[in-house]
């Protein structure tokens, strides 16, 4: 914790000893931008130089210490559920730079941009103090099994404590897989996001209505998707 921390965050080292530690990491084709995970006031960014080493598994498996070498901007946020959460941003091979698009004293909000790496792939950290989050269940199991696990933008990956976990995001066992669930993905699977299920729930697809005026922004972005 000392050397991924560095002197940037020295005081902070204490903090989160024994915390919990999210790794994300970014591979070429993924979207390389990043969002602040949870509501607070943003702290000062402050970079530590280092090096480029590549980020992909195999180096973080090796004696390698790729987080404390690598160059990394570290960003705390002060939140009230939370408590401080340190996320830190590390450059890889191919990450010409790390981009931060708030400022300090920010009152910031989860899912708001907080910056993005140019070209390549690269990982952010997210650190958090002894008893302030729980992983959701799916992260902590293939993470035993030395397996990693996709995450899109928006998911959960974790709660407080106090609040139990967000299952719509996780990854269903194929005995509780409905028809419905099928019809659902095959639709996301072809593109044809606009098909609706029947009233009469009789599980056939209905062409949804044509437009009869020109599509506001908001029709255009939703058929986007």
């Amino acid at each position: 914790m000392k050397r991924l921390l560095g002197d940037a965050y020295p005081e902070d080292v204490s903090r989160f000893e024994g915390g919990a530690l999210g790794i994300f990491r970014l591979a070429p084709q993924d979207y390389h931008r990043f969002h602040i995970p949870v509501d607070g006031v943003m702290g000062k960014p402050k970079t530590i130089e280092g090096e480029y080493y590549t980020v992909n598994p195999m180096a973080i498996r090796s004696a390698l210490d790729v987080y404390g070498e690598n160059v990394r901007v570290l960003v705390p946020i002060d939140s009230e559920h939370h408590g401080r959460v340190m996320v830190i941003c590390v450059g890889a091979m191919m990450v010409g730079s790390t981009v931060i698009t708030r400022k300090e004293g920010d009152k910031v909000h989860r899912a708001e941009e907080l910056g993005y790496f140019k070209f390549g792939g690269s990982t952010i950290l997210l650190l958090f103090e002894p008893g302030r989050m729980v992983f959701d269940d799916d992260l902590v199991d293939n993470s035993k099994d030395a397996l990693e696990t996709l995450v899109r933008v928006g998911m959960s990956v974790g709660h407080t404590p106090s609040e139990p976990q967000w299952t719509p995001d996780m990854r269903k066992k194929a005995e509780n897989i409905t028809e419905a669930d099928k019809r659902a993905a095959k639709r996301r699977i072809q593109g044809n996001v606009a098909l609706q299920e029947s009233p009469d729930g009789s599980g056939e697809e209905e062409q949804p209505s044509r437009l009869t005026s020109k599509p506001t922004i908001d029709t255009m972005a939703a058929s986007a998707m």
